[in-house]
């Protein structure tokens, strides 16, 4: 964590503003159907018009202002994430450059390529969610929880019985998820190895014919084939797809 803390503190109005956006967006996730409930039980079954009127100018403002803060969380999360492994990256590329060829070797270059790529992005990614997602989520559970009793307890019930299940089945996906996405990023260091080595060799390859070798030593090729489209979907986690729209 100290590795990120400087780079943190360099945005901090980013990691400081885009939990309270998310927050303020979520708050109306669970104001606006109370309004509609009122608007239903006290405007349209007493048909007082003026009532229902401006409680649905309520609505409106509420949807807005939940956009607007939706709009300005998203855009600190982009930017706080962003820069931080921005920073992280040229640390560590810059790490890398004080290396000796030992180092190079026992690390290899793939893998070094690796760190300073598609680990940073999967940093930036995480950081992203956790931005947008850590303070939203609790607040919407609670809320919604709150919301629940106070419109109908029976209903509330059931919410509360099936959080044990979904915890459960996230718990279950992550492990599902986690070895596999071990043994991914492992391939992706030796596809990077071996594209680097092919660049180096091109024209060995080619005079000596040996495109078709190379191409089967590509780590998942065979195990993996693409799809009709080309989407190469199967690569797919099963587990992890699922929760993707589409699947």
């Amino acid at each position: 964590m100290d590795k990120y803390r400087a780079h943190i503190k360099k945005n901090w109005y980013c990691f400081l503003l885009s939990p309270l956006f998310m927050t303020l967006e979520a708050s109306g996730e669970f104001i606006l159907p109370f309004i509609n409930a009122n608007i239903i039980d006290r405007g349209a079954a007493n048909g007082d018009i003026p009532y229902i009127l401006q409680n649905g100018l309520y609505m409106l403002l509420i949807a807005a202002a939940m956009l607007a803060f939706g709009v300005l969380g998203a855009f600190f999360a982009v930017r706080g994430s962003s820069r931080m492994a921005a920073g992280v990256r040229m640390d560590t590329f810059s790490r890398i450059q004080d290396f000796s060829f030992s180092d190079i070797d026992r690390f290899s270059a793939g893998s070094l390529i690796t760190r300073v790529t598609n680990d940073i992005t999967q940093i930036q990614t995480f950081t992203q969610t956790l931005l947008r997602g850590f303070f939203r989520s609790p607040v919407m559970l609670i809320g919604a929880l709150v919301m629940s009793f106070q419109l109908n307890s029976e209903i509330a019930l059931v919410i509360l019985l099936i959080l044990p299940f979904l915890a459960l089945v996230t718990f279950l996906i992550i492990k599902t998820a986690s070895p596999r996405y071990t043994a991914m990023q492992e391939q992706i260091d030796t596809l990077n190895t071996g594209i680097g080595e092919n660049i180096t060799n091109e024209k060995v390859i080619k005079s000596f014919v040996r495109e078709d070798y190379e191409k089967k030593e590509v780590p998942g090729d065979q195990q993996y084939p693409e799809t009709e489209d080309g989407s190469g979907s199967e690569n797919d986690d099963p587990a992890a797809a699922g929760f993707r729209p589409g699947h």
